[in-house]
């Protein structure tokens, strides 16, 4: 037995210092079956035949277990590749734009419908990928092992109805179905229901708007807006169960985005960008960022805010930090983040992907966050000295579109100067539906200048941090 331990011993620190066959931080081969690590090569088409055209779009392989990500860049020649690639796990595939705006899946034509799913054979190369609109297919895949379940394609456009839907930001009501529309996304058949994809519409969590395919009053109730979107009947944030989570490397990763009125320029718009490190993969980073592949428009000119909320001419280079000064918690804890403010004009697209690189000393792990198709406006409250007031209504000035299920709360200023205000009351959060809100009697003091404002926000996916917020202009209380 002690010779045996001895070998053991050897061979892990052999393992540990070639890096053969070893798992890196935060993927425990006692956790999954990993496989074969290597760099993947491949190439893509679009369906004219030409790969030059594809130049500058971005491919991502997706680990459906876990939601990590490796991104390629096509070149000129329309080729790729993967770095640090497992061969054990079970992937699919999404094309970005050059924006980073999510355009095809993965849907191969098999017998009876589609695969969305598929495992390497330990093979450093994949096929040609084919590009043909919202699908992605290869041209000959026996080298691939194709994995799930099957997803009908009764309209034969090469695409779970569904799944196209959610590319194009069409309706997305699950109520509004046709007769030729596929089957596979009736909630009552189960058969093509995973933890992967909870609402067995054949598009991964990850990439779902709707992660549970549910619906409210409005049509399709998109997860920003669900306190339940994996559809267990529990709200997520007491199970730490939102897409925001994940299961390895990092705990979770947020995206915030702020629209603030401005009298002097219109909107300002801001977006802080939050990444919680595993403890134990914590010594190990070396940096923390938002990668841009090759450009990412929203984010082009953007610069950096202060602590305080101001803006500044320092021009931002990508980093998330963790030293307790940039909205990031306290220094050292894990918690890499940056508030920055957008340049004029500039929003995050329906369906643009957010890709947050972790990066090691040899290798990367990618955490991506989709926006939906929803484009915020600022609230408009009004005020009522009468009873103290706040009324606002989110039915007829919606600051979501459609969307319902979303909070507002109230918060009071007293104003010392022209350039000076003290914020001395923030209310508890109410509903989107809610209609008025009366301020306590205690906080409007004789011969003070105070000034209010809502603020909209959809529901909360890690404690903290919504994915937008919304605030009105900042209104007199008279």
């Amino acid at each position: 037995m002690f010779y045996h331990n001895r070998i053991i011993v050897i061979f892990v620190l052999i393992c540990s210092s070639l890096n053969f066959s070893c798992a890196n931080v935060g993927e425990s081969t006692q956790e999954v079956g990993l496989g074969s690590l290597a760099t993947i090569t491949g190439s893509i088409s679009n369906y004219s035949g030409t790969q030059g055209d594809m130049e500058g779009w971005v491919v991502l392989l997706i680990d459906v277990d876990t939601g990590i990500a490796r991104s390629g860049t096509i070149n000129s020649q329309g080729q790729y590749s993967f770095k640090g690639v497992y061969s054990g796990l079970t992937y699919t595939l999404a094309l970005l734009s050059p924006s980073l705006v999510l355009r095809a899946v993965l849907s191969q034509p098999v017998e009876g419908g589609l695969k969305m799913y598929f495992k390497l054979n330990g093979q450093s190369s994949i096929p040609l990928l084919i590009h043909n609109g919202p699908g992605l297919y290869w041209q000959d895949y026996d080298e691939i092992k194709l994995m799930g379940a099957t997803f009908p394609d009764s309209d034969s456009d090469g695409v779970p109805e569904e799944v196209l839907k959610s590319l194009t930001s069409v309706d997305l009501s699950l109520t509004n179905k046709t007769g030729n529309d596929d089957k596979a996304f009736d909630l009552t058949m189960t058969s093509t229901r995973s933890s992967r994809d909870i609402d067995g519409d054949g598009l991964i969590n990850i990439l779902d708007h709707n992660i549970d395919g549910d619906s409210s009053s409005v049509g399709t109730l998109f997860n920003e807006f669900d306190s339940d979107s994996n559809g267990d009947a529990s709200n997520d944030i007491l199970q730490k169960a939102t897409g925001a989570y994940f299961s390895r490397g990092v705990d979770w990763a947020v995206v915030n985005y702020h629209i603030i009125p401005s009298s002097s320029s219109g909107s300002n718009r801001s977006i802080f960008f939050g990444i919680k490190i595993k403890s134990e993969n914590l010594a190990n980073v070396k940096s923390v960022s938002i990668k841009r592949l090759p450009s990412l428009p929203v984010l082009e000119e953007a610069t950096i805010l202060s602590a305080s909320g101001e803006a500044s001419d320092e021009a931002w280079n990508g980093k998330l930090l963790d030293n307790g000064k940039n909205d990031d918690g306290a220094s050292e804890d894990g918690l890499y983040g940056r508030s920055v403010s957008l340049k004029s004009g500039s929003v995050p697209l329906s369906n643009q992907v957010i890709i947050f690189e972790v990066k090691y000393s040899s290798w990367t792990q990618e955490f991506i966050y989709v926006f939906p198709p929803i484009t915020p406006v600022e609230p408009e409250p009004t005020y009522s000295s009468l009873d103290r007031s706040v009324i606002f209504n989110g039915e007829t000035t919606p600051p979501f579109g459609a969307q319902l299920s979303f909070q507002w709360i109230v918060k009071v200023y007293n104003v010392d100067s022209e350039d000076n205000s003290t914020i001395v009351y923030s209310s508890q959060a109410l509903a989107g539906t809610a209609a008025l809100f009366i301020l306590p009697d205690n906080i409007i003091e004789t011969d003070k200048t105070y000034t209010y404002k809502v603020i909209a926000q959809t529901q909360e996916k890690v404690p903290g941090y919504s994915v937008f917020n919304s605030h009105s202009e900042l209104m007199d209380i008279e």
